[in-house]
């Protein structure tokens, strides 16, 4: 088979700031940081000049937790799949603690959930926020070593040669294929280099992940296309919970 796989400040009860007291030394052989505060707190800005400083340090946003909430593991009559073999699995089944199981939340529609989520985004943001400096160098420079436009190698497979593309400025890579011929890996080779132009004559894309991924915040695919060559099947996730929506298409020359 061949195919791809492919801020702001928060408001919140919990983001409560507190005051600690920072003492920096920056003689001798290393650097001694004294951090004392009232209640546990992440200090991770970097200090210097000798000298002592209040900083306003915000509180980690903290789920709350039920105690008497179990999950059941072992052999459970819930009509799930637990594999071929359920001898191997615990009878009866144990009780296991799970105090944080409320979180889980399929629909991604629990307010309660989401607002800890922007409160550990907003409390993440606001403790590294003099990286963002750092982070987009660190990017530029991973960034300048990758050639954005470029191509697989080409795989035979039948009567054809697949392969993906990528291009600069997209995110996702666009799948391909084309007629395999005696000359076709030289004339891969030989490619101009241009987005516009084909890696092999005849070259015919059967999945733009980037038009699938249009206005997405997520866009998981894996391809796969039929050992007859004439039907593309693929699975999508669209929200990250890996959980995918398993879709076939006929006749791969007019494939997304």
């Amino acid at each position: 088979m061949i195919g791809g796989t492919s801020r702001s400040r928060f408001n919140n009860p919990i983001s409560r700031s507190i005051t600690a007291t920072v003492t920096t030394r920056s003689s001798g052989p290393g650097r001694l940081l004294s951090v004392e505060w009232s209640r546990r707190a992440s200090f991770l800005s970097a200090m210097s000049g000798g000298s002592q400083s209040e900083v306003a340090l915000p509180l980690p946003p903290v789920a709350r937790r039920e105690e008497d909430r179990v999950v059941l593991a072992g052999k459970v009559d819930d009509g799930k799949n637990r594999g071929p073999d359920e001898s191997m699995l615990l009878d009866p089944p144990r009780a296991v603690p799970d105090p944080y199981g409320w979180m889980r939340d399929e629909a991604r529609t629990n307010e309660e959930v989401l607002n800890h989520l922007k409160a550990e985004n907003g409390y993440t943001e606001l403790l590294t926020s003099h990286l963002g400096g750092l982070r987009e160098t660190i990017y530029n420079e991973f960034l300048s070593s990758i050639k954005e436009t470029d191509y697989t190698t080409p795989a035979p497979w039948g009567e054809f040669l697949y392969y993906s593309r990528t291009f600069e400025g997209k995110s996702y890579k666009t799948l391909c294929r084309a007629s395999k011929t005696e000359d076709a890996s030289e004339v891969a080779k030989k490619w101009s280099g241009s987005a516009d132009d084909p890696i092999i004559p005849g070259e015919v894309c059967y999945m733009d992940e980037n038009k699938l991924a249009e206005g997405r915040d997520y866009c998981g695919v894996y391809t796969r296309v039929s050992p007859s060559h004439k039907l593309a099947a693929y699975t999508a996730d669209f929200i990250g919970g890996e959980t995918y929506r398993l879709f076939v298409k006929g006749e791969i020359f007019h494939f997304i």
